[in-house]
């Protein structure tokens, strides 16, 4: 019974170790705002490969429901690469705000969306 306890003790202990590695090779980041009218985010594109091509990253909203409500792409030439988006028209709602890392070693930074 003991063997049996430390076997699953070390097996539990294995993958909460290798989960934080597994997020954090992820390049996608988001954050969540409530409320409505025009929606402001902003934020910064890190990473790329100097001397071959910059940052770049895909950008979308969801609504509660799932609904994609908008998307954009967005490229820069050099690290930190400054992104900035304005969303009009949007109901009372929760939304979630996703950008992903669209080039090797790229990563997104969000600041303090708004409404």
């Amino acid at each position: 019974m003991r063997k049996r306890a430390i076997t699953i003790l070390l097996l539990c202990l294995a993958i909460f170790s290798v989960l934080p590695l597994a997020t954090a090779s992820a390049s996608t980041s988001s954050v969540q705002i409530h409320g409505q009218g025009t929606l402001h985010f902003s934020g910064n594109l890190y990473g790329g490969t100097p001397g071959l091509y910059g940052p770049e990253g895909s950008f979308k909203v969801t609504n509660s429901s799932g609904q994609v409500v908008f998307s954009d792409y967005r490229a820069t030439s050099s690290s930190p690469g400054y992104f900035s988006f304005s969303v009009p028209n949007l109901p009372l709602d929760t939304y979630t705000i996703t950008g992903k890392g669209e080039t090797p070693n790229t990563s997104v930074t969000f600041y303090q969306p708004s409404f």
